[in-house]
């Protein structure tokens, strides 16, 4: 199996299915700029994270399953962060026309207590990564690789739109699990496929069915749940700019 071929088997049924829940949506301007800048941000927030962990190791391709590489990725993983983007948010986008897209205020930066939660995120992530260049255990780069990158996205999220993500937690909560899912279980079919191999020293050794490392699971769920709640954080910033043109 290719990185190829695994879009087609894995990510092409997904990406129907979360189309054709999309339809219980409406399609307007807005939804689209939402789309747009959602993934945007993830592939410019995904592309030094997983360019990093292979440049380190973490993991890697072998050299016949893939087309070819951009810096150190093979080009089909740039497509599978606009795949899961996209997964994510059309399945979110129908929810939302089921259940209602509930809008309620967002504090913003200008807020005191957004900005001493900012500040308070940012000390203790530069205090971590102090700790971590001197301190962490080999076998914990991977989970700390991941939890360093997006955890503070997500505290950072909760402390800028706590009531619009609590108002919309059912779709976001479907989302993350319908595809967080769906990819762990094509990643388990693709690496024991050899599709792409992990460095045993830098895994806690924890493995799903003996073969998937349980940060690879974390990992789709972490960023299914990044994706759906920027989706609904994003929508009304996307609705009020196309409202002010």
């Amino acid at each position: 199996m290719t990185y190829g071929s695994f879009h087609l088997r894995f990510n092409l049924p997904l990406l129907a299915l979360a189309g054709c829940i999309s339809l219980f949506g409406a399609w307007r301007p807005w939804v689209l700029l939402t789309f747009g800048l959602v993934l945007l941000i993830v592939v410019a927030f995904t592309t030094p994270w997983d360019n990093y962990a292979v440049a380190h190791g973490m993991w890697d391709f072998p050299d016949s399953r893939y087309a070819f590489r951009i810096w150190h990725l093979p080009v089909e993983e740039y497509c599978f962060f606009v795949l899961q983007g996209l997964e994510v948010m059309l399945v979110c986008h129908g929810l939302s026309g089921l259940f209602g897209f509930w809008k309620p205020g967002i504090p913003g930066f200008g807020s005191l207590p957004v900005r001493l939660g900012l500040g308070t995120l940012l000390l203790l992530w530069a205090l971590v990564g102090f700790w971590a260049t001197r301190r962490l255990p080999r076998r914990g780069h991977y989970l700390f690789h991941l939890v360093y990158w997006f955890g503070p996205v997500l505290v950072l999220q909760w402390l800028l739109a706590g009531p619009l993500l609590v108002a919309n937690g059912f779709a976001v909560t479907i989302a993350t699990v319908l595809v967080g899912t769906w990819l762990t279980l094509a990643d388990l079919a693709a690496v024991r496929r050899g599709l792409w191999i992990f460095d045993d020293r830098q895994i806690l050794g924890l493995r799903w069915r003996q073969s998937l490392p349980v940060e690879e699971i974390m990992f789709f769920y972490v960023t299914s749940l990044l994706v759906a709640q920027s989706y609904f954080m994003l929508g009304p910033v996307a609705s009020k700019w196309l409202k002010s043109l």
